[in-house]
């Protein structure tokens, strides 16, 4: 799952550094550098793994959906485990040329999404509070 993306015909559907994990992580570290909470030398360390990762570029309707199971430790301590997922739905036309690459800007705007909702989270903010 994560190297490749099914669901886009005529298309590779690779990321390009990789690796669809190192995007989220790309993510959610310049996120939390933005908010001044990233620090290498921190005993809070946030983990996580992709649980879905798909989008289909149908005629009509597209839709994409991404997950991952977090979990936070503090000082080696578990003070945060859950799994957020988000979806989109959008209108895709029937010109693949069109549909393929508002498939994949869908796709790559659930990263910045599914962070979004990991921040939200209340549990989430507490797990991070000082």
């Amino acid at each position: 799952m994560d190297t490749t993306l099914d669901g886009l015909r005529g298309s590779s559907g690779e990321p390009s550094n990789g690796s669809f994990a190192k995007t989220l992580r790309g993510e959610l570290v310049v996120d939390l550098k933005a908010a001044g909470l990233y620090d290498d030398a921190s005993g809070i360390v946030i983990a996580g793994q992709l649980t879905d990762s798909m989008v289909d570029a149908a005629i009509g309707t597209g839709t994409g959906k991404l997950g991952a199971h977090f979990t936070v430790t503090r000082d080696g301590k578990s003070v945060f485990d859950k799994t957020v997922t988000v979806d989109a739905t959008w209108d895709s036309s029937f010109v693949g040329a069109i549909a393929l690459p508002a498939a994949i800007n869908q796709y790559t705007a659930l990263y910045k999404t599914l962070a979004g909702k990991l921040f939200a989270d209340a549990d989430f903010q507490k797990a991070l509070a000082k």
